[in-house]
């Protein structure tokens, strides 16, 4: 699977639930550069709330998802939408300031960045399969 289509099973899998998803497709991990950013995925859904229950659910799935690397839905005050994202990109910067890989290559090492960027994108299309049941048993 490519970069490409990894990052469209995860839009598709968000898209998959009966709402309007946003999805901020600049403020993702670079296709194009795997290293590059950090592996996040920013998103919203159109006309639910911060808070609203359909991220709480959202979140304690993904927590339970077992998969390479341990993954959250995180988000904060100044964030107006959300991400999914490994949870260790937040244990390491709690409030996701700083978010670039320049910052966790420095903080993880180089090689240890990489390392763990390539065990999260094995989870991506088994993550993106994940959400979709979840969100599929939500609006059952």
């Amino acid at each position: 699977m490519t970069e490409i289509e990894k990052a469209e099973s995860l839009s598709n899998a968000l898209n998959s639930f009966n709402l309007k998803t946003k999805i901020s497709k600049g403020k993702a991990w670079s296709v194009n550069n795997k290293y590059g950013r950090p592996l996040f995925l920013q998103f919203n859904f159109i006309g639910k709330e911060k808070g609203d229950n359909i991220y709480k659910y959202l979140k304690s799935e993904i927590e339970l998802f077992k998969g390479e690397v341990e993954w959250t839905v995180y988000s904060n005050d100044v964030f107006s939408s959300y991400i999914i994202v490994p949870e260790k990109f937040i244990v390491i910067s709690p409030n996701a300031d700083p978010f670039t890989a320049d910052f966790f290559k420095k903080t993880m090492g180089k090689k240890g960045f990489i390392e763990f960027m390539d065990k999260a994108f094995l989870d991506v299309p088994i993550l993106s399969d994940y959400i979709m049941k979840i969100l599929d048993k939500y609006q059952s």
